[in-house]
């Protein structure tokens, strides 16, 4: 787990001393405990245990070269010292450091730690620099961080975990320093949180433990440690669990709120008399480590034993069930090889990929995961997938360290992609991908001017007296009822009234003879769309079952021939288009230009997240398809709340948030 704070003040860094004393205690213990690291405090000659008088004086930008950072507010200098980035392990791993006392484990979370900063320090480091009264963020290559490994939590329940105080301080290029930006640290805190976790598992596995996922996410306990001894050692957990009990809501907020009413002044006991009380609440499990560990070989050895006795020729039954298994697998991202292979013995699995290593096949399963949905993605959410999937077996520096080897050899191509805020966003895709994405882009070019116009705008503006559609959805009509492209778009807010406009011109379109036939990513959203608009409705799953053989060619031509003269007089609605996945947008395009049918793709490119550029339906536009643009909410009557509707379009979340408090009533319970 990884939890990030500001420290928000150098009253607050006084505090630590003269009263928790938490961080750098005078004594040789806690000292023992500390540690400098960074590139940036190699250049200030920090080095080895934290002294107190040093660590406080960074903190407060006085720093040991003479430099003095932050900015003067009515004479005085005010500096903003830093962040916490606490690293906590799992309870299993934390039991079984401080109360069985394997030290290695200690060195493994200690590795984990300083693996994560470093990967801070090599691609999340900024400092702002101003030129001609513009500025920017640029790059930098150092932290200057200080480590304090604790072993207990506030209940003085074993608890390994470091505290990384990340100062506000940083060396530009030029040889200045400045205050830090660490935005993108706090941007990529799960990210970074599954980076510790994936370096701690696999020195775990290691070091002979089993690792046991318990989230998809990739938390984990290590098995070797029962579930009620985890629990008996967990009584600050559970007294957050009984608090939020109390609240209406349980989320994000509500959890912070009740960790911190429930937080108790940190007390502390000698480390034997901690440990012997550690010991007492072991011995009321009869619980026995190695019994445990044997326990779970056997196991393991008895499952690979049971499935070493079928074939996959057996019966047909054990074909599909190993397929199934195949099938859960890969949804919990635990599976040794991709989905095409069938095998029901682990050691087949593994021989299968003799010639491949784990960080390839992780990055192998990674890439095809994320080519379903887009043909670019983020480089983070690459290693987030390939991480996630060969937990415990390698770390996520060895899967940086592969997928730097792609990148080399062309396998990975790399591109960035710049936000507002100007700092690039690192984005990888492959040949194959590429070449989709064009295939696509060539088919919707390709059936420019290849239809006829539904109606006539005069017909269109005739009808349009006798409703009450805007602008933006009069112009979504004129677009697909009068264009000449076989395939259009509507591009539209969430709250833009796209359910009406389509009610409409599903009106105008039968008028003149033409069907709609809808299409949705979904089950629940193609249910949605027919249930709203009256137009028949399926998945593009669905669809695709009947129609995809025409795109690869194995339709029979008199059955082709009878496809294309069902559809005609049809006109192909799909929604949530920024939802469908490249290659079923891909084979949906072969298709319409099989079967000489227009297509008309409706969506939101708000709704894509981060990297939008590898989107099929974002791609269209960017390439040209006719587009109309629906930008006036209708859902929200309330003028603040459609505001708040406009400030959360635009990444506007704290003016958002602010408008939606003053709506009155709006949080009353009915």
């Amino acid at each position: 787990m990884l939890s990030i704070s500001n420290i928000k003040s150098s009253a607050a860094v006084v505090h630590y001393y003269e009263h928790d004393d938490y961080y750098a205690k005078e004594t040789n213990e806690h000292k023992e405990l500390s540690e400098w690291y960074g590139k940036g405090a190699e250049r200030l000659k920090l080095e080895g245990k934290v002294e107190k008088e040093d660590f406080k004086q960074v903190l407060e930008g006085e720093l040991p070269n003479g430099v003095e950072l932050g900015r003067v507010e009515d004479g005085k200098r005010v500096h903003a010292p830093g962040m916490d980035l606490t690293f906590s392990a799992p309870k299993s791993v934390s039991i079984l450091a401080e109360v069985y006392g394997d030290k290695r484990i200690n060195e493994a979370h200690d590795k984990a730690v300083k693996s994560v900063l470093t990967y801070i320090e090599e691609n999340l480091a900024y400092v702002r620099k101003t030129e001609n009264g513009k500025t920017y963020y640029e790059k930098a290559d150092n932290i200057l961080a200080s480590l304090f490994q604790h072993n207990t939590s506030r209940n003085l329940d074993p608890q390994l975990h470091t505290h990384c105080i990340l100062a506000n301080a940083i060396r530009r290029e030029d040889g200045e320093w400045r205050s830090a930006y660490y935005g993108e640290v706090f941007e990529n805190k799960k990210f970074l949180g599954m980076m510790y976790r994936s370096e701690l598992a696999h020195s775990l596995s290691e070091l002979g433990y089993t690792i046991e996922r318990t989230h998809e996410d990739g938390r984990f306990e290590v098995k070797e440690v029962p579930q009620e001894i985890i629990q008996a050692f967990s009584s600050r957990r559970e007294e957050i669990k009984i608090a939020l009990e109390g609240y209406e809501h349980v989320n994000a907020k509500t959890a912070a709120n009740a960790t911190l009413v429930t937080r108790q002044a940190k007390t502390e006991l000698p480390k034997e008399v901690l440990i012997n009380k550690w010991q007492e609440t072991l011995k009321s499990f009869n619980f026995n480590l190695s019994e445990q560990k044997e326990k779970i070989v056997k196991e393991r050895e008895q499952l690979r034993a049971s499935l070493n006795k079928k074939s996959i020729g057996e019966t047909v039954v054990d074909t599909l069930s190993s397929w199934l298994r195949e099938i859960k697998q890969k949804f919990e991202f635990n599976a040794y090889a991709p989905i095409s292979h069938i095998n029901n013995s682990i050691e087949e699995k593994k021989e299968a990929y003799t010639d491949k290593s784990v960080e390839e096949r992780a990055i192998e399963y990674g890439v095809k995961h994320l080519s379903e949905r887009a043909s670019v993605w983020e480089e983070k959410e690459l290693i987030k997938v390939a991480t996630t999937y060969s937990l415990g077996r390698t770390s996520a520096t060895n899967i940086l360290e592969q997928i730097a080897i792609y990148k080399k050899e062309g396998t990975l191509l790399e591109s960035k992609l710049r936000p507002s805020k100007e700092i690039p966003v690192k984005t990888l895709t492959t040949k194959e991908a590429l070449a989709q994405e064009l295939e696509s882009i060539k088919l919707m070019q390709g059936g420019k001017g290849q239809v006829e116009p539904i109606c006539n705008v005069r017909e269109i503006n005739e009808y349009i007296k006798n409703t009450s559609l805007n602008k933006g959805q009069a112009e979504a009509i004129k677009v697909i009822l009068t264009t000449r492209d076989r395939v259009v778009g509507v591009q539209g807010y969430a709250g833009a009234g796209k359910t009406y406009m389509m009610k409409q011109a599903k009106e105008l379109a039968e008028k003149n003879g033409y069907l709609l036939i809808g299409m949705a990513p979904s089950a629940s959203a193609a249910k949605t769309l027919e249930a709203d608009t009256g137009i028949k409705s399926q998945t593009v799953s669905r669809f695709l079952a009947d129609y995809e053989r025409l795109a690869t060619g194995k339709e029979a031509r008199l059955n082709a021939v009878k496809m294309k003269q069902e559809m005609q007089g049809k006109v192909l609605i799909i929604d949530e288009s920024s939802l469908a996945s490249t290659i079923q947008f891909n084979t949906l395009l072969k298709v319409t230009s099989d079967l000489e049918v227009r297509l008309v793709a409706i969506g939101d490119t708000k709704q894509l997240g981060a990297v939008e550029a590898g989107k099929p339906f974002y791609q269209l536009q960017r390439a040209g398809m006719e587009t109309a643009k629906m930008t006036e909410i209708v859902r929200q009557k309330e003028i603040l709340l459609r505001d708040a509707v406009y400030d959360s379009i635009n990444a506007r979340i704290k003016q958002a948030m602010f408008k939606i408090d003053l709506v009155p009533n709006l949080w009353r319970s009915s």
